[in-house]
């Protein structure tokens, strides 16, 4: 169902981008540097989620402990290549709408409000994952994150590449985690 969900969006979103003239795939180019930034940038992030993760916030505990049962709840039974697959198509699906499309789009027309569109897009990717108050906010700074990465490198496979790899990492950590903790329950 993940599956339908993110690849879905993404394939709405190219065929709205497409309705309305914009040609997504003219924004999207394979090359070392990018590729370059993309894994630096997704090593900022996964920091990032690693020192949240250890802060004593209450807030950011209850968020980690949602994310958890999430996991346990359903995905605990994937193996590491079906959550690789969900991570890609959550870096395709959710950038392709949020950054390609609705960034991108907003931005030709409004071109000198770059930090305003990324703001906006932000909020409406915030939104989009409201399970908490704490993961809307996070989610809020992450979108910021991916958009200021999409415009200043003018390739949307960057925010594509950083968004599918955290992804990844973070359900990849996730699974070890529960394997770990069904091994100390025998």
């Amino acid at each position: 169902m993940a599956l339908l969900v993110e690849y879905g969006m993404g394939v709405a979103a190219v065929l709205i981008a497409w309705l309305f003239g914009l040609r997504l795939w003219e924004y999207c180019s394979l090359n070392p540097v990018d590729v370059g930034i993309g894994i630096a940038a997704t090593a900022f992030s996964v920091l990032v989620y690693l020192v949240l993760r250890v802060l004593p916030l209450t807030a950011l505990r209850q968020m980690v402990e949602l994310v958890r049962n999430l996991y346990r709840s359903e995905m605990r039974s994937l193996s590491l290549w079906q959550l690789a697959l969900i991570a890609l198509a959550a870096g395709f699906g959710e950038e392709l709408l949020f950054r390609g499309l609705l960034q991108q789009g907003l931005h030709n027309y409004f071109p000198a409000k770059e930090w305003g569109v990324i703001a906006i897009v932000s909020l409406l990717f915030g939104l989009a994952h409201c399970l908490t108050a704490t993961y809307a906010i996070f989610a809020f700074l992450i979108s910021f994150y991916l958009g200021w990465l999409y415009w200043w490198t003018g390739n949307l496979l960057v925010p594509i590449l950083v968004h599918a790899l955290y992804d990844f990492f973070v359900l990849g950590h996730l699974h070890f985690e529960y394997r770990a903790f069904e091994r100390s329950e025998k």
